[in-house]
């Protein structure tokens, strides 16, 4: 269900996979709805626009450097394996304030675009099933790539924030692993990073 009460769209859909996952692949999920969210943007409102819309790692979407929208998942596992699973899903539409520290903003504030809020909410869920579909015929690798692709700051220089030794480095994105751990360049050695274990800022 879609809720506009601020003007912007959130809602909560509950998937069933056709193909079991099994735990240690639960980032595949947000990798499917992070990649139909950045099609969406990118085919039907991206197209006479120079802003870039990026993939954030894990779960954020990125328009022109500002965060507008982002994904939670929860699941039902049972004996190691996924079998239902809730998606969340909040995109910033046509709200106008944000706190600062947020470094958010919304869809129509970049794009200057009226948007039909159903329209845009039956478009998600539709392309959420065609990259699961993508997912299903072509595997885990295909979508990953494209994900990968669109990463917000890959191959650039940025400041991280590891939480596990209150450390700053300076390190490059550079992918993420068969297991969505991101993968960070840093003084010509590479680290492996999972969420909520470190934090980005931009140069």
């Amino acid at each position: 269900m879609a809720c506009r009460k601020k003007k912007n769209l959130t809602f909560s859909i509950v998937f069933k996979p056709i193909k079991t996952l099994h735990t240690k692949k639960i980032y595949i999920i947000n990798v499917i709805v992070s990649n139909a969210i950045h099609k969406i943007l990118s085919e039907y409102y991206n197209k006479k626009n120079k802003e870039k819309i990026w993939i954030k790692w894990p779960n954020d979407i990125i328009v022109d450097d500002k965060k507008i929208g982002g994904i939670l998942i929860e699941n039902s596992l049972f004996s190691g394996k996924i079998y239902n699973i809730i998606i969340g899903i909040g995109l910033n539409i046509y709200q106008k304030k944000f706190q600062k520290k947020w470094n958010a903003s919304s869809l129509k504030e970049i794009f200057n675009l009226n948007f039909d809020l159903d329209y845009l909410f039956y478009n998600i869920i539709y392309f959420i099933q065609k990259e699961y579909l993508l997912f299903i015929i072509y595997g885990e690798k295909f979508i990953r790539e494209y994900y990968i692709n669109h990463l917000y700051l890959k191959d650039k220089i940025s400041i991280f924030y590891i939480y596990k030794t209150n450390n700053y480095i300076l390190g490059i994105i550079r992918s993420i692993t068969d297991k969505g751990f991101l993968v960070i360049e840093s003084n010509k050695k590479f680290y492996f990073f999972f969420h909520k274990e470190i934090e980005f800022f931009i140069l």
